[in-house]
């Protein structure tokens, strides 16, 4: 197959991907009455992007991993005012 028509393949299940995290993330939202972790997923994407970097050198996939880590990165810093709700403190 040509190469662009892969990546159009990749990149299509990579937006319907998202948006399907993002959908869930809205639907739990408003059903739990518990905090989500946000700076968790701050750092979750940026070991995605992180790993997308790996793909890059190995020419695989990347684009797909270093979406998916910018949409947790953005998550994250959109809500960065909740980061220390959930933190607890070890005495």
């Amino acid at each position: 197959m040509n190469s662009q028509f892969l990546l159009f393949i990749w990149s299509i299940l990579a937006i319907l991907l998202i948006s399907i995290m993002i959908a869930s993330v809205l639907v739990v939202k408003k059903k739990c009455k518990h905090r989500f972790d946000y700076q968790g997923f701050f750092i979750i994407g940026i070991i995605w992007v992180l790993v997308s970097i790996f793909f890059i050198l190995a020419d695989k996939a990347w684009l797909i991993f270093f979406i998916i880590g910018m949409v947790f990165m953005i998550i994250g810093i959109v809500n960065k005012d909740k980061w220390n709700n959930n933190q607890k403190i070890i005495k």
